[in-house]
């Protein structure tokens, strides 16, 4: 659900971080749901939303020009929504925005190694929303288990996948037709062990669940990694 995603990470900008205007870079080329969600919900908790130009999909993008006119209409912060095949760009941004001070907030297609291996510490504080995250859930034995098998730490794409296939899992158990599996599904008592939570979907068809806001820092002496914000601030 894109909504849930963008409410705790609207108040944690406004409420916690205290930056109530915020600007946007969004690969036009891709879902831009995320944003518009974004902007309801700062709006919901006395923020304003920043208009620039910043395509991350144009042939043209400058990430100096954007970041120069975000400064310059007020920005405090800035949200990155890339496409996946495009990372590169919004990484160019936290390249642009080294030893400024505008803060950067991305969404969930950000939760990639390619972020923490070519942002390294210009992408240092940027916070973003993520379905699942392996220190979330020390009682559950996913993330160990998949670090095992896996060779690895995994993220919240692995995590989801699990969740997808366990609750199909539990769906064909009571019925091994698309109908019946349909129904299992949208029952309000169904329920499936999941990689954190146990796997539940609201009456809309989401999927039952917080998501957990992380911020880039560095872990160690060489390297980075997604950390989890304590408490869940702003949610």
């Amino acid at each position: 659900n894109v909504r849930s995603m963008a409410i705790p990470l609207a108040n944690y900008a406004v409420q916690t971080a205290r930056k109530s205007k915020i600007a946007a870079c969004v690969d036009a080329l891709a879902n831009d749901s995320f944003k518009e969600e974004f902007i309801t919900s700062l709006s919901a908790v006395g923020g304003q939303y920043i208009e620039i130009s910043c395509d991350l999909s144009a042939p043209t993008f400058n990430a100096e020009t954007a970041l120069a006119e975000a400064a310059s209409k007020g920005a405090e912060g800035v949200m990155l929504i890339p496409h996946i095949d495009r990372l590169d760009r919004a990484i160019s941004f936290a390249h642009a925005n080294r030893g400024k001070e505008i803060a950067l907030y991305g969404s969930s297609t950000m939760y990639t190694m390619q972020t923490l291996e070519n942002g390294q510490n210009d992408a240092n504080g940027l916070v973003l929303p993520a379905p699942w995250h392996p220190q979330a859930y020390p009682s559950n034995s996913f993330a160990e288990n998949a670090r095992r098998f896996w060779g690895g730490t995994v993220n919240w794409r692995t995590a989801n996948s699990y969740d997808a296939t366990q609750a199909i899992i539990a769906g064909l158990q009571q019925s091994q037709t698309r109908e019946g599996l349909q129904q299992a599904l949208r029952n309000p008592g169904f329920t499936a062990p999941g990689s954190g939570e146990d796997v539940r979907f609201l009456p809309t068809g989401d999927r039952d669940g917080k998501p957990i806001l992380v911020r880039v820092q560095v872990k160690g002496t060489t390297g980075f990694a997604f950390i989890p914000i304590a408490a869940n601030s702003g949610m």
